[in-house]
């Protein structure tokens, strides 16, 4: 019986991904306010569904240093960086900003919910 209550709740368990470009050259914002800014959209998100997953999918020009990580680490529960994609390269290289229909971006599986990402979380 407990088993069957614990499957049911992990399965009514929320997950929320977060897209982010903390170090961009785009847009009017320093990255210093790009990273509050996640933490408030995290901090949103706590507030309405306290249980949730949080993980941030970054899609800046590089990973987020060793201070940002530990501004954010409180607030999510995972942090993958694109800033090695090829395609992401290649937005941040240009010299417009490009908008992609979401079928031209390649699906990118992500195993498992937790600390540990590519970028050590």
């Amino acid at each position: 019986m407990q088993e069957n209550q614990e499957q049911s709740q992990t399965q009514n368990k929320s997950l929320f991904l977060v897209s982010s470009a903390i170090h961009t050259r785009f847009g009017v914002y320093k990255k210093y306010e790009r990273v509050e800014q996640t933490i408030d959209t995290c901090k949103s998100i706590r507030e309405r569904v306290p249980d949730a997953d949080i993980i941030i999918l970054d899609g800046g020009e590089k990973d987020l240093a060793e201070d940002e990580k530990k501004l954010l680490s409180p607030y999510i529960d995972g942090f993958y960086s694109f800033a090695d994609a090829e395609n992401v390269k290649q937005v941040q290289k240009s010299k417009v900003i490009l908008f992609f229909i979401s079928s031209t971006i390649p699906t990118i599986p992500i195993v498992g919910v937790g600390k540990t990402g590519p970028s050590g979380f």
